[in-house]
């Protein structure tokens, strides 16, 4: 069995760090604004499906690991 499956919260602020993105690179790359990134990455909120595909190539990984 493997390690349970980290918080989207979480991931995703390691995903950006790991690509050394800083949140208002992040932000412009998926076209959204840098608090959407803020409150993503503190588990206020998380994005809509349509932006998961943008998220996922900005951060250069699979949709399916988000």
């Amino acid at each position: 069995m493997g390690d349970p499956p980290m918080p989207f919260a979480q991931q995703l602020r390691s995903l950006r760090e790991a690509q050394g993105l800083t949140v208002r690179a992040l932000a412009e790359r998926v076209g959204v604004s840098k608090v959407t990134i803020w409150k993503w990455e503190k588990g206020e909120s998380e994005p809509r499906a349509r932006l998961l595909a943008p998220l996922a190539r900005a951060l250069d990984v699979n949709p399916a690991r988000l």
